[in-house]
């Protein structure tokens, strides 16, 4: 039958030790230095894990493996419990969408990226107001309630292929459009020959431009990316973790 801990009976440096025994440590002294505690101390716990049956010659059992496993759950259950805990307790930032008081119960939504509370029902998530705020100005919220509703924005990916003299007229006139039919989007650009496609005036993100754009897109914003495709396949594993990251976000490729 499998070995529940629970968190109370949880020792951390037995659970080290049990540890450096999977993988293969097998130096008490080694084990005593990078865990601060005397050799004595080593040998003790060693000898309880040997009684418990969670290692044979100092090789970790099954009973052992169940053992950790199960520690190991809670002690992340606690970690996620007691983060949430201190998470509410500090607080989250709103934007006030009306004049609120301390003590009032708020409705929460997102708006252009950010998220606004406000007095009047607008949505199934709700909060407390710490703080007394004027509208327009930032609140504190705790207390949170419901999922806050998001709709995701769309990463439009648009490669440059084969930027050269010849055709910077085209790709500059292309870019141009893009920039003026924008209206909502957010542009981001990715390469110095992306960069020079566009003038100093024109409002675009160049700072961390992919995850900058799937950043905006879970907030609910739809973002335009521009690339040539030699930066692109540079940051193409990058591009590929973040993808996978934000699974939910959708994303269309096309060349410009």
């Amino acid at each position: 039958m499998r070995s529940e801990a629970q968190i109370k009976d949880v020792n951390m440096t037995q659970i080290s030790i049990l540890i450096k025994l999977m993988k293969g440590e097998k130096n008490f002294a080694e084990i005593s230095r990078s865990l601060g505690i005397t050799l004595q101390g080593v040998r003790y716990y060693v000898n309880i894990l040997k009684q418990e049956g969670y290692i044979d010659n100092l090789n970790i059992t099954n009973k052992g493996y169940e053992f950790l496993s199960s520690s190991l759950f809670q002690i992340r259950k606690f970690l996620n419990e007691n983060s949430d805990f201190l998470s509410d307790a500090d607080g989250w930032e709103v934007i006030c969408d009306e004049d609120i008081s301390s003590g009032d119960r708020v409705f929460l939504r997102m708006t252009k990226s950010y998220l606004h509370a406000s007095k009047t029902p607008s949505s199934s998530s709700t909060a407390i107001s710490v703080t007394e705020s004027k509208k327009g100005e930032r609140a504190i919220i705790h207390r949170i309630q419901g999922i806050i509703e998001i709709k995701f924005g769309r990463v439009e990916v648009n490669l440059i292929k084969d930027l050269n003299t010849e055709n910077y007229p085209k790709y500059r006139k292309k870019c141009n459009k893009l920039y003026l039919e924008r209206g909502d989007k957010e542009i981001f650009i990715l390469g110095e020959g992306t960069r020079t496609l566009f003038s100093d005036e024109d409002k675009i993100n160049i700072f961390a431009p992919l995850r900058g754009a799937f950043d905006a897109s879970i907030r609910g914003t739809d973002v335009i990316l521009v690339s040539t495709e030699e930066a692109f396949n540079l940051n193409l594993e990058e591009f590929s973790k973040l993808k996978e990251e934000f699974s939910k976000v959708e994303i269309t490729m096309n060349f410009l």
